[in-house]
């Protein structure tokens, strides 16, 4: 074997024996594992909860470089639900969601920083009603990737909070002039969010 020849085996064994770096994986939210919900402040007196009921998503990550993860997600606004038939009719109206026009809430995450120990904050641009504008969530409780037993396939997991002000994406009905306790308005202006998220690999 010529020098040459040898030179050219070693070089190919040393590639082979360096391990791959390690790559993003994509995961899809299990929606059976997976809920999409909120609060908001009523007549100043409570905190009516609901959320969505359909909904899509992918998460591209890798626990080795979690800065790098990239999500997208879609609601179908359609799937509003607060258990009060009456509330969810309106709110699916023109006066709030107008879900005939507007059918999907998007989201596409645009920059992810660490935010302490296993936490992210995910800043990205969410669309309600054709408006879009920055909302910033935070992701803790990441766990994973693991292998659940059930379907024997990998999943993550995580807790996902964030806020938003509904005025600013244009959802300003507000009980037509009524005020509640102590003059607080009808309805918050505040949305609270709370995401609890599975996603399972492709």
């Amino acid at each position: 074997m010529s020098l040459k020849t040898l030179k050219a085996s070693a070089l190919l064994a040393l590639i082979l024996s360096v391990p791959l770096a390690a790559s993003a994986e994509t995961y899809v939210l299990d929606t059976a594992h997976t809920s999409v919900d909120f609060s908001v402040r009523h007549l100043g007196i409570s905190n009516v909860k609901g959320g969505f009921r359909k909904f899509s998503g992918t998460i591209e990550y890798d626990a080795s470089k979690p800065e790098e993860t990239k999500v997208t997600a879609e609601i179908d606004t359609g799937s509003f639900d607060t258990a009060n038939a009456d509330r969810d009719k309106h709110v699916k109206s023109k006066d709030f969601l107008d879900v005939s026009v507007f059918p999907k809430i998007k989201f596409v995450s645009k920059e992810v920083k660490e935010n302490g120990e296993n936490s992210l904050l995910v800043t990205g641009e969410l669309t309600i009603l054709g408006i879009t504008k920055p909302i910033t969530l935070t992701v803790s409780d990441i766990t994973g990737p693991g292998l659940n037993p059930l379907d024997k396939k990998m999943h993550i997991g995580a807790s996902v909070t964030g806020k938003l002000t509904r005025q600013d994406f244009g959802v300003t009905w507000n009980g037509g002039g009524m005020t509640g306790v102590a003059g607080e308005a009808a309805i918050g202006n505040e949305i609270k969010l709370q995401f609890e998220v599975d996603g399972v690999q492709k």
